[in-house]
């Protein structure tokens, strides 16, 4: 199940700034908008051979079984995104095609679902489209895609049932109409993050539907019931250039699950058809059985690291399975609430429980593959277990960065002569006076004075992509840097993909981080 966040009707008033936008209507006779993407239709055909009885002969003809309609935008990165639709019936499918990956089809993850489109991506790599389910709200919704996490966020204009956008701009601003409930009326709108949605509505006109919306907030679209005229331009008093929040969450990163060391073996089998992780020996360790093929099991022994197997010539996969109950959910860091894993057959992805109920927006990349997981050495923490032809990897949980299992217990801590200067701390009853700390903690970077009880993390992760303030590491986490933070960079200009960081931080056993240090391995 994918985790969906929805939209429906908020503003945010933000100080200093105005949270809504006077519209200017001019109208036309001629589309005041150049369309943009690629559209073309492709058939596909097939030989029938016609019998006729009696004839015994028969006669071969080309019949065209389908033909779908591609449509597709780009943005300035390269990424594409469009529809391909079969005039058959079969449903509106949607893709993506990364610059800087693979392309992949894009399903709105819904009961039922019958049409899924993508119209357009901007320069953030957001794209947005629509989808349609049978039954139910069949009438549509939008949706924002988020291609650098495969994330979706549904659009749900308010007082209406169906919700259809059209364009997104590179300000975060998305037009779109929403329709009552028999059709009659439609009304044009705008959405972005800080004003939530703002009304376009032609007046004198029976229908606005809006198609285009360009960086300034321009709004381009049809309109009907208004004598000699069959487009409008909606300009806004306040250009959307100004603003400054994103549609999507992408600073909402949970500390990354920590896996360590590993187990890796070949199996006695060719393939791993079938996995079941659960303490069958009774030896106090999860084992591994594994159906290889018909009248082949084998069970690998946890309590002996997977080395020692037991052979079976019968249906004791199943047999041995009888009466176990098999977790479904799974807690991987530890903090009570139930986490989420994700799989195609190749990506897996790891979503992180918030306290609200909800999952941290950017999910945590796992290795590929076929996986699976469980307890595997008795430690009480989820390990993963990935099969590759006759391979097996086991990679094992190292304690959490919360849960750090070699928390400093010396009374006074701050005799590490790491993040702390004074060769004595620990003579110094006002550690907070160190005279080798600067006066600006937060603009140095160095750590402040700590409590008995705090914990020494360090981290190590590789960037991925550097952007502006702020750069993507291989953990998922979008780290940023700026004069507010206690990090000790301030900006990203000096930094590039491929380079390791180093963190080194103290938490209070409160949880809170009170110092925190970056620098490049």
């Amino acid at each position: 199940m994918t985790t969906i966040r929805s939209i429906v009707f908020a503003t945010l008033w933000i100080p200093g700034i105005a949270v809504s936008a006077t519209y200017t209507y001019e109208l036309s006779g001629v589309q005041p908008w150049a369309d943009a993407g690629e559209s073309g239709t492709i058939t596909n055909y097939v030989n029938v051979r016609i019998y006729v009885p009696g004839s015994k002969s028969y006669a071969y003809n080309t019949v065209p079984i389908y033909t779908p309609t591609y449509s597709s935008e780009s943005n300035a990165s390269g990424d594409v995104v469009g529809s391909v639709y079969n005039v058959y019936g079969s449903g509106t499918t949607a893709f993506v095609e990364p610059y800087d990956g693979a392309k992949r089809t894009v399903i709105y993850p819904a009961s039922q679902i019958l049409h899924t489109e993508l119209l357009s991506v901007n320069n953030d790599r957001l794209a947005i489209g629509n989808y349609n389910v049978l039954g139910g709200h069949a009438a549509g919704r939008g949706f924002i895609y988020d291609i650098v996490f495969d994330q979706y966020t549904e659009i749900v204009a308010p007082n209406t049932v169906w919700t259809d956008l059209a364009d997104i701009n590179n300000s975060g601003q998305i037009a779109g109409t929403s329709i009552n409930a028999n059709g009659a009326v439609r009304k044009g709108f705008v959405y972005d993050c800080e004003n939530g949605f703002q009304t376009i509505d032609v007046p004198g006109s029976s229908w606005t539907v809006p198609k285009k919306v360009d960086d300034e907030g321009n709004v381009y679209g049809v309109v009907s019931g208004i004598a000699n005229a069959s487009y409008f331009i909606a300009r806004p008093d306040t250009p959307g250039s100004y603003l400054s929040c994103s549609l999507v969450p992408r600073d909402d990163v949970a500390e990354p699950v920590a896996f360590g060391d590993s187990i890796d073996f070949e199996m006695s089998g060719d393939y791993a058809l079938g996995v079941k992780i659960a303490d069958f020996d009774g030896g106090g360790v999860n084992d591994l059985l594994i159906y290889h093929e018909p009248g082949k099991t084998i069970l690998y022994l946890g309590e002996e690291a997977f080395d020692s197997k037991v052979k079976f010539y019968g249906d004791e996969f199943n047999t041995l399975s009888a009466g176990i109950d098999f977790p479904t959910e799974w807690d991987f860091n530890n903090d009570g609430l139930t986490d989420k894993l994700e799989s195609n057959g190749s990506v897996n992805r790891l979503y992180i429980a918030r306290t609200d109920g909800d999952f941290h927006y950017v999910p945590q990349e796992l290795p590929s593959g076929k996986l699976y997981v469980g307890d595997l050495n008795a430690d009480g923490m989820v390990d993963l277990a990935t099969f590759n032809g006759g391979n097996a990897s086991i990679l094992l949980q190292s304690v959490h960065a919360t849960t750090d299992p070699a928390p400093v217990t010396d009374p006074a801590p701050v005799t590490d002569p790491a993040p702390v200067t004074d060769p004595a701390p620990v003579t110094d009853p006002a550690p907070v006076t160190d005279p080798a700390p600067a006066p600006d903690p937060v603009a140095t970077g160095d750590v402040p004075a700590i409590d008995s009880g705090a914990k020494k993390i360090e981290r190590i992760s590789t960037i991925v992509e550097v952007r502006e303030n702020a750069v993507l590491l291989s953990s998922g986490k979008v780290l940023w840097f700026n004069p507010d933070t206690v990090i000790k960079y301030n900006d990203a200009s000096g930094l590039e993909p491929g380079q390791t960081l180093e963190f080194k931080a103290w938490k209070n056993p409160d949880g809170a981080l009170i110092g925190i240090k970056v620098e490049v391995a």
